[in-house]
């Protein structure tokens, strides 16, 4: 018989107490309130409204891209609430969540159920793993230098502040949800997903209508549909794919080629830094930065994940990575994650690689 390395027998009854704790630890913290998520979701579906129709009846040069941005808010903020729906968090029913997780994504063009697949099965459930988790997961350096031109291009370009935008409308939305590679994601073609993307082609283009339909006279419809639709969609998209970024890519976060170096929990911890917004930021985004708790328990919905992580600071302090989000973070994660070195856990600069070339 092989013998059972006294180690890894240790190591897996620490992370079996680990799990546990944590569990109990945030299991007060699971149940939804459905006047608060009304509250909350009526909010922003007035929001999206009134600006949309503010900006089509009475905006001006000036406030066009004002108010272009605030129907953006309002998208990203819809879809987080669906994103919270999507796990059977933001309200009590599931039935709820389904019908609501339906609408709030619609404005943001995102298919339900194709989402629910790749966000829920794959990145939820083995975050950071980089035979499943497909979500921002950085190349090696041999496999960078391995990419034909263009896509070491299109690479470099998603890791810089306005590139984001590119990353989500192209890795995320274009190829994930809307048009997958049918031979590497058969089971995305599956009846309920294609329906998903009708409902959203069908919202698109009532969306369409009815800005044309509504605008003031003497607006062009190509400005109309420019203003409230093409720019809010594309800084979605921005906000997104930056924060989607910022979530799991960071000098302490830690992705993991080798199954058997996996362990859930813990790459939770290890991968997901606590992110510290100014306060108008996180409630502005429905408190999306404060990440860790959503990871560690899907069930947890939005308006409690603060009180959560407060809980997990009490108990788990010493595990928890926690960095205040400023330009000056922002702009040294872009500068210094760029590529993995799988072997020895270390993320490696473009300027890095340059190096090694020369020598």
């Amino acid at each position: 018989m092989n013998a059972i390395d006294p180690c890894y027998e240790i190591r897996e009854r620490e992370q079996a107490s680990k799990k546990q704790q944590v569990i109990e630890l945030l299991a007060p913290f699971r149940h939804a309130n459905d006047l608060v998520a009304s509250l909350l979701l009526s909010f922003d579906l007035a929001g999206f409204l009134v600006s949309t129709g503010f900006l089509i009846r009475y905006a001006n040069r000036w406030t066009a891209p004002l108010l272009s941005l605030l129907i953006a808010l309002f998208i990203t903020r819809l879809f987080i609430i669906g994103h919270d729906c999507c796990h059977g968090s933001f309200f009590s029913r599931s039935k709820v969540n389904a019908v609501f997780g339906q609408l709030t994504m619609l404005p943001a063009l995102v298919p339900y159920s194709p989402w629910a697949v790749g966000h829920n099965t794959l990145h939820h459930g083995y975050t950071g793993l980089r035979s499943r988790d497909f979500t921002w997961q950085p190349l090696s350096a041999g496999e960078y230098l391995a990419l034909p031109p263009s896509e070491r291009l299109f690479y470099r370009l998603c890791r810089t502040l306005p590139g984001v935008a590119l990353y989500w409308i192209r890795e995320l939305w274009l190829n994930k949800l809307i048009a997958p590679d049918r031979r590497r994601f058969p089971s995305l073609y599956r009846s309920a997903h294609q329906r998903d993307r009708r409902l959203v082609l069908a919202f698109l283009i009532g969306w369409a209508a009815a800005v044309s339909i509504g605008r003031a006279a003497g607006v062009p419809a190509a400005a109309a549909l420019f203003w409230a639709i093409l720019a809010p969609t594309v800084l979605f998209s921005w906000i997104m794919g930056i924060t989607i970024y910022l979530h799991h890519t960071g000098p302490d976060a830690v992705w993991f080629a080798d199954r058997k170096q996996w362990e859930f929990f813990e790459s939770q911890f290890r991968l997901t830094p606590n992110l510290c917004p100014p306060s108008i930021l996180s409630v502005g985004l429905h408190h999306i930065y404060c990440h860790l708790p959503h990871h560690l328990d899907i069930n947890i919905p939005l308006y409690r994940l603060e009180a959560a992580m407060e809980a997990l600071k009490g108990r788990f302090a010493s595990n928890i990575v926690e960095r205040r989000l400023t330009f000056a973070d922002i702009q040294e994660t872009f500068r210094t994650c760029q590529l993995f070195d799988f072997e020895k856990n270390a993320w490696v600069s473009f300027r890095m690689l340059a190096g090694k070339e020369e020598q």
